[in-house]
């Protein structure tokens, strides 16, 4: 009851999440002998993660007597709006996992946490639907999200770019992204297209066509980089 998240931290030092926010739940179980289940609510206030507020949210499961699976029900909530939703089912008798997931106007800055090093100042909005269906050992994710105003740069050319729109589409271990109109911090103009396969977390493959015209692509200053600098 009023668990702070906070203490959790040192159970996951290397992960950095920065966890804050408070946690309430239960777990029931009835008809232990004849058909027995089970109900479950946790509910956590100020949900913090990765120096982003998540809002509050509510996770619930309950065991479905009929389908002998968990249903499952979970959402976080921020301002009025839901920016998460996730619905579905486990049978864990099969282990087969069929869950649908709704993105509604998430804020992306929280992607510079997880890609340090490799990209900051990560910004834009995303909506979208996702469904994870399958073995639980080999799930398929299958889905489409729109992102606006967004925005990156990349730590190792210290150079910046905006775009308006994007789609982007998951398929299983791939992700595509469609053509997207952009530019530079000098409102210079690019399109990029192309895909990110994964074939392990350790086995990653891009593949992008970029084409611009006096697209900045290097913005370093001496001593930010050790082999090179300039602005070209």
């Amino acid at each position: 009851s009023n668990f702070d998240l906070k203490y959790f931290n040192k159970f996951v030092k290397k992960l950095e999440l920065g966890l804050q926010g408070k946690v309430n739940g239960y777990v029931s179980f009835f008809d232990l002998i004849e058909n027995p289940y089970f109900h479950s609510q946790i509910d956590a206030t100020g949900l913090h993660m990765l120096d982003v507020n998540f809002g509050d949210l509510s996770f619930n499961t309950r065991w479905d007597i009929n389908n002998q699976s968990i249903k499952v029900n979970l959402f976080t909530q921020l301002d009025g709006v839901r920016p998460i939703t996730i619905t579905g089912n486990y049978s864990p008798d099969n282990e087969y996992i069929d869950l649908g997931m709704n993105i509604n106007n998430m804020n992306l800055s929280f992607l510079s946490k997880i890609l340090e090093g490799i990209f900051y100042d990560i910004k834009g909005d995303v909506s979208g639907n996702f469904k994870l269906s399958g073995k639980i050992q080999k799930p398929q994710l299958l889905g489409t999200m729109d992102i606006r105003n967004g925005g990156f740069s990349i730590s190792y050319l210290k150079t910046h770019y905006e775009f308006d729109r994007a789609k982007v589409r998951l398929e299983n271990n791939k992700i595509v992204v469609d053509k997207v109109y952009g530019h530079d911090i000098e409102n210079n103009p690019a399109t990029a297209e192309g895909e990110v396969v994964f074939k392990s977390m350790s086995d990653i493959t891009y593949n992008f066509f970029i084409t611009g015209k006096d697209l900045l692509v290097v913005n370093l200053k001496p001593g930010e980089n050790k082999y090179f600098y300039d602005k070209w």
